[in-house]
């Protein structure tokens, strides 16, 4: 017998497939630009990426400069997912995503230098945090219907390549919302959770997940 969480969280992905699949075919991610190739093989080596990552961390660690037009802080890579930080690049890389910052960043790594700077500042998993923040407010109930299947309640999902959002920068999330909304960023289940969303309720969304804390891993 199918518990009633469990046989919530499975209609949420139906609904979400479905909505995904109602999108515009101009709207839906493909691998126009090339088909993904592993996140972790061959092995990320993090000696080697923490040569690489100075330049990263100039913008990429707690105290970012906000840059573009009009500018938004970089999000913060220390402890991210490796699998998400890998295909960010190559995305950036291959033309999948664009941004006129990151894609000259980008353009003369390796895809084992990608591994390498990935698996550098992912470094030590960080923990689950005991309890989320701000469950009693309403804006829990909102993250729970619509973020929690792939990101999970303090935005430390477990799947691969799904970005880790605990303590992620509130600026940065705002701006990757509106990014799947409007189609700059292109996610087929992301742009339907956008699409259901207002505007103006993106700020509230984004900070949810950027109070929350994550635990610092054991030493």
């Amino acid at each position: 017998m199918i518990s009633r969480g469990r046989e919530s969280r499975v209609w949420r992905l139906l609904l979400l497939v479905a909505i995904g699949m109602a999108l515009p075919a101009a709207a839906r991610a493909d691998d126009s630009a090339g088909t993904r190739p592993s996140a972790s093989y061959p092995p990320g080596d993090a000696a080697r990426g923490k040569a690489l990552a100075d330049i990263c961390l100039t913008c990429h660690d707690k105290n970012g400069v906000p840059a573009g037009d009009p500018p938004v802080p970089p999000p913060r890579l220390r402890h991210q997912r490796a699998s998400s930080i890998f295909y960010a690049l190559h995305d950036y890389k291959t033309g999948r995503r664009q941004s006129d910052i990151m894609g000259p960043q980008v353009e003369d790594l390796t895809e084992q230098q990608m591994r390498d700077l990935a698996a550098y500042l992912a470094g030590p998993p960080l923990d689950h945090p005991p309890h989320a923040k701000l469950a009693d407010d309403p804006i829990h109930k909102e993250t729970s219907t619509r973020c929690d299947l792939c990101h999970g309640e303090t935005g430390m999902g477990e799947m691969q390549g799904i970005p880790l959002l605990t303590g992620q920068v509130q600026g940065y999330l705002e701006r990757a919302l509106a990014e799947y909304r409007d189609g700059r960023r292109a996610d087929p289940t992301m742009a339907a959770v956008a699409q259901s969303l207002r505007p103006e309720d993106d700020a509230a969304f984004a900070h949810y997940y950027s109070v929350q804390e994550a635990l610092e891993p054991a030493q």
